[in-house]
C-alpha cells in the first residue's frame, strides 16, 4: 500500500537533489514510516524536508495523506513533525511552513477526533504554543480549537 501511495504523487522532472517526484514521494513516506517519538528523530526529518523546501506543496500533500491513513498509535508523531516545520521553517522555508498550514486545517481536527483523550491533551498544549508565538494567524487557531 505504501509504495502506491508514494506514487500517487509522482509525476514531474527532478529538482537539483537529482530527485524525482516519485522518487521524493518514496522517500518521504518512507522516511514518515520509520520516524519515532525522540526529538531528534523528529528533527532530522523536519530538516530533511527544509532542505526539499521546493517540494513543499507536494511534502504537505503527502504528510496530510499519511496522517489521516497512520493508526491512531502515530497520529501524535505527525502533530509533532508538523509542530517542528511550522515553527522551524518560518524564517528559511515560509513556503514550506506555508503549505503545511494550509493542510493543519483539515489533518488535526480528523486526527484529534480520532485519538485517545491524552493526544488531544497534547494536542491543545501545541496549539497554545503555536498561538503564543503566532505560528498560525489567529482565525487559524480559533478553527483549531472548534
Amino acid at each position: 500500500r505504501k509504495q502506491s501511495s508514494a506514487m500517487a504523487w509522482g509525476g514531474g522532472d527532478g529538482d537539483e537533489s537529482g530527485m524525482t517526484d516519485d522518487s521524493f514521494a518514496e522517500s518521504f513516506v518512507s522516511k514518515l514510516e520509520k520516524v519515532n517519538e525522540t526529538q531528534q528523530s523528529i528533527n532530522t526529518l523536519s530538516n530533511w524536508l527544509r532542505f526539499h523546501h521546493k517540494r513543499s506543496r507536494q511534502a504537505a500533500d503527502i504528510w496530510a495523506a499519511e496522517a489521516l491513513a497512520a493508526p491512531p498509535s502515530r497520529h501524535l508523531l505527525f502533530i509533532y513533525l508538523l509542530n517542528d516545520v511550522l515553527q522551524t521553517a518560518r524564517r528559511r522555508s515560509p513556503e514550506l511552513c506555508d503549505n503545511f498550514a494550509l493542510r493543519t486545517l483539515e489533518v488535526l481536527p480528523e486526527i484529534v477526533k480520532r485519538a485517545p483523550a491524552n493526544v488531544g491533551e497534547k494536542v491543545n498544549r501545541i496549539i497554545n504554543i503555536w498561538e503564543e508565538r503566532l505560528v498560525l494567524p489567529k482565525a487559524d487557531i480559533a478553527t483549531l480549537r472548534q
